[in-house]
């Protein structure tokens, strides 16, 4: 029912510009984004096929090749509609709002957080650009992820969360949330998600 209800506020945020301003603004840690997500997956960006609305406003329709699904139905790919195009900017405009929609290239890996759809069918990940981890490699060969907030504000309170406190953690998943900002590795970043996943 909490899930439904803040979804809920989600959706109302794009057409309410105060709304907007402020749900849109608000911050969200690693276990709030994994409860508001109905499907959580690594996988690589297949295609991106852009249109328009009645209104004009562009949409584009995102698939990925699922590689792992760390949270949901198990699926090969996973296709969502979502506002905005990709190709030019990360912003669309919505009740006067400028509000940042995450972007896509076809061929990159990423770690999506995904709403469950709302009216018309329309998702997005959960805190739109906050719910998209591009995974880049390092120079010494490890896989890396970043979300468009830099990673900020993910583990923030983590040591009074009750649910990771019922949780075994290992060494490498405590030490994952003392990082306030940067690039975190994936292997550690996706088994602590599977983890809050199946805490829930």
């Amino acid at each position: 029912m909490k899930r439904k209800f803040v979804f809920f506020l989600f959706w109302v945020s794009l057409v309410v510009p105060t709304l907007a301003s402020a749900f849109l603004m608000l911050q969200l840690t690693l276990p709030q984004m994994t409860a508001l997500s109905e499907k959580v997956f690594i996988g690589k960006c297949l295609s991106i096929k852009k249109s328009q609305d009645r209104d004009g406003q562009p949409i584009q329709w995102v698939t990925f090749a699922v590689e792992e699904m760390l949270k949901g139905e198990p699926a090969d790919q996973i296709t969502f509609k979502q506002l905005g195009n990709s190709s030019s900017q990360d912003n669309v405009i919505l009740a006067g709002e400028h509000v940042h929609v995450p972007r896509y290239v076809e061929g990159e890996e990423a770690i999506i957080f995904l709403s469950e759809e709302g009216n018309n069918h329309f998702t997005a990940p959960v805190g739109l650009y906050q719910g998209k981890f591009q995974v880049t490699t390092s120079k010494t060969g490890e896989k890396l992820v970043l979300n468009g907030m830099n990673n900020q504000g993910l583990f923030v309170g983590w040591n009074k969360n009750q649910k990771l406190k019922g949780m075994t953690l290992s060494a490498a998943e405590n030490k994952l949330m003392r990082a306030k900002e940067g690039g975190l590795p994936l292997e550690g970043f996706a088994t602590l998600v599977k983890k809050l996943a199946t805490a829930e």
